[in-house]
């Protein structure tokens, strides 16, 4: 009798199979939700002009950057033990984030309101859109706990309410409010709040009806969210630091109409790399279960090579990107925008390292190693900042375009390694991913 090797596909394909139709609904949707706002391009730049979209681009990240900070790692927590917890142990735990992120929540709008002048300095924005961040944040933290849940559960329905519903509504209010004159950029706040509030509503009753809500709470679990999750929060808002860091950077140096010009060709690039993580998590939720249970080292490593499989695709999907942008951006935008062009090669060296990280922190995660990635992304947000104070005032947008791109190959390199040290990768995944990063490294050096 033969014994079946360890890395029988017999073994996994059992197990990953059937999240393939999920995988591909969240594809689909996905897909929806950063094929709006691209479509809608030509609209928002015939009705904006780069300074407005500037702004706009500002608020954006710095939004992005207050939902991890109040959510302090409550849905990576409700991730990582989903299937560990009785249907009791995950009510607690959601109605502990709610209360977490509502003090959370009031706090930073207080604080907000105290440092008001510095606030308007750096960001240029008027105080009722900055507290209004608070306000969206919070209802934001409500309906990401519900789609981690509908998620974990496969419920695609709700999960489609949750992606394409805020894309949706956010851009039908705002471009429509734009468009016949009745607002000014900040009609896209209007339909982000909008999207905020209809879909805390689902979420809420969505939440009721599995019979996840309560007014119990837990003491523990508001302490274990900050101590499990906060760690990986804590790399959210770093992830975002190198991107709002960049932003600021250009609008010291060049000011808002410049970051209005360098968002156009960042949000195409980002939209291919969140393509790419969205096909990744076609085997996600058994995949979560397959690493969360330890100790079947081989089902853990082959996990990791479907996952690698993806990189081909990310590499073939950005060089399209590079070739494609330039024309591709000149017929989405408005003319005062063209001039974006000569940063599509930059901006796509710049996300396929970044994809890079993300693959890499998404195993470190298991690992609980969140700390080192900290360490990395702080480490990339003020290689950025560095690289942006030289090359900005001597090459421009373009200049940091390039600093971007050298704060995510750093992070890449640094994120490889911690895999070498703490995941413990086969020789054969670790030639792999080291001819990847050779290969963008190649790239960079090809295109200057």
């Amino acid at each position: 009798m033969t014994r079946e090797p360890a890395f029988s596909l017999k073994r996994i394909l059992p197990r990953l199979v059937p999240t393939l139709k999920h995988g591909m609904g969240q594809l689909l949707m996905q897909s929806i939700a950063m094929a709006l706002p691209l479509l809608l391009l030509p609209v928002l730049t015939r009705y904006m002009p780069p300074e407005e979209y500037g702004r706009l681009a500002l608020y954006t990240l710095v939004l992005s950057l207050m939902i991890p900070l109040m959510l302090a790692g409550a849905e990576h927590l409700l991730t990582y033990s989903y299937f560990k917890r009785d249907e009791a142990g995950k009510r607690r735990l959601i109605v502990s984030s709610f209360a977490l992120a509502g003090a959370l929540s009031l706090t930073i709008v207080l604080l907000a309101a105290v440092f008001m002048p510095f606030l308007q300095a750096q960001l240029e924005l008027g105080p009722t859109v900055i507290l209004s961040m608070g306000v969206v944040a919070g209802l934001t933290c409500i309906f990401t706990l519900a789609q981690v849940v509908a998620f974990m559960e496969r419920s695609l329905a709700l999960q489609s309410v949750f992606i394409t519903g805020r894309v949706v509504l956010a851009y039908v209010l705002g471009v429509s409010l734009l468009a016949l004159g009745i607002m000014d950029w900040r009609a896209m706040v209007a339909g982000q709040f909008f999207a905020a509030v209809v879909l805390a509503a689902v979420g809420l009753i969505y939440l009721q009806r599995k019979g996840l809500l309560g007014w119990h709470g837990s003491l523990r679990d508001v302490v274990e969210i900050p101590r499990v999750g906060g760690l990986m929060a804590l790399f959210s808002l770093s992830g975002i630091l190198v991107a709002l860091v960049d932003r600021l950077m250009i609008n010291h140096f060049i000011g808002a109409h410049g970051v209005g010009i360098y968002a156009v060709p960042a949000a195409l690039m980002t939209g291919v790399m969140l393509l790419i993580l969205a096909m990744t998590r076609a085997v996600s939720p058994q995949a979560i279960k397959i690493m969360s249970e330890g100790g079947d080292v081989a089902l853990r490593r082959k996990v990791i090579y479907i996952y690698s499989a993806f990189w081909g695709i990310a590499v073939l999907a950005f060089g399209v990107a590079a070739v494609v942008g330039q024309p591709a951006l000149r017929l989405l935008t408005d003319g005062a925008y063209h001039e974006a062009s000569v940063l599509i090669v930059p901006l796509a060296v710049a996300m396929l390292f970044n994809t890079c990280f993300v693959w890499n922190a998404t195993l470190l995660m298991f690992e609980r190693r969140g700390g080192v990635l900290v360490v990395i992304a702080l480490l990339g947000a003020l290689t950025d900042a560095a690289l942006g104070s030289v090359l900005i005032p001597a090459y421009g947008l373009v200049g940091a375009g390039w600093a971007n791109a050298g704060a995510y190959a750093l992070m890449a390199i640094l994120g490889f390694g911690a895999l070498l040290i703490y995941v413990q990768l086969p020789w054969r995944m670790t030639l792999t991913e080291a001819r990847r990063i050779m290969l963008g490294l190649m790239l960079v050096r090809g295109v200057r």
